[in-house]
């Protein structure tokens, strides 16, 4: 009867903190909200994708890269890309939509001030994959060139080791995928 009561005792406790959190007040960007994404989507103004006629070509500036579209198939957000590092050939890809880089999409959408979602299929997504995964790998090369670069960093033994780990790790790893990605360009 004892472990009884102790179980019940927790499970009350608990049920008292899950009150508590429901009567908090949680802040989280109004943008970050459905009502508040679709707010904001509309207010910045853009354009939906399935309203254009196909082969409309659009220039599209991201914060980092130019790109012109061509749509090719309206209703199923069909386009061909070009432009930046990962598009400089020309590629058939659908156009997702646009978001804040959350969890929410206007789909069909290229929104000002949005991010620009894309997906691939088959050989071009296998491409885009090892490129940016090629990216990721150089960024944690980055990461411990700045630890190195600092005096006094990374000189713990452990901490040392790890970095030197990951240096070595990364830089087979990004052999390894610039090798796969020349095959695929063969």
């Amino acid at each position: 009867m004892g472990d009884t009561k102790s179980v019940t005792s927790i499970t009350t406790v608990e049920m008292e903190r899950a009150a508590a959190l429901e009567t908090e007040e949680l802040l989280v960007p109004r943008r970050c909200t459905l009502d508040g994404f679709a707010e904001e989507a509309s207010r910045r103004g853009g354009m939906d994708l399935a309203e254009l006629p196909a082969l409309t070509r659009l220039e599209v500036q991201t914060q980092n890269t130019a790109y012109e579209v061509t749509l090719l198939s309206p209703l199923e957000s069909k386009v061909l890309i070009r432009g930046g590092r990962f598009f400089a050939e020309p590629a058939e890809s659908y156009l997702c939509g646009s978001s804040y880089g959350g969890n929410l999409l206007k789909v069909s959408w290229v929104g000002v001030g949005m991010r620009l979602t894309l997906d691939a299929n088959g050989a071009e997504f296998d491409r885009l994959f090892l490129e940016l995964m090629i990216g990721h790998h150089n960024g944690a090369l980055i990461m411990v060139d700045e630890l190195f670069s600092f005096a006094g960093a990374g000189q713990q033994s452990d901490i040392f080791a790890f970095a030197s780990d990951v240096d070595a790790d990364q830089r087979m790893e990004i052999e390894r995928m610039s090798g796969m990605l020349k095959e695929r360009q063969k």
